[in-house]
């Protein structure tokens, strides 16, 4: 019974490892896109307004989240399977 229970532990911890590396490195990605989105300014005036760059990366960067988020989760369970 207690090494069933160690081994859930343990798998658990593991999963939650793999899964953070995955997101961590989904989430550079999406920051590097809502960076690029922010840099381009979509127009001139916008490349020089600090806030509006801020919200562009910001609007790029929290529905990326929720994207990644189902992404890293199917990938952990691929990984664990094999």
């Amino acid at each position: 019974m207690t090494t069933e229970k160690i081994k859930i532990k343990t798998n658990f911890k593991q999963q939650n490892i793999i899964f953070g590396v995955i997101m961590a490195t989904l989430m550079a990605f999406g920051m590097s896109l809502a960076m690029t989105a922010s840099v381009l300014g979509f127009n001139k005036t916008l490349l020089y307004a600090w806030p509006s760059k801020f919200l562009i990366a910001v609007a790029v960067a929290v529905p990326y989240s929720f994207i990644a988020n189902p992404i890293a989760k199917k990938i952990t369970s691929k990984i664990l399977k094999n």
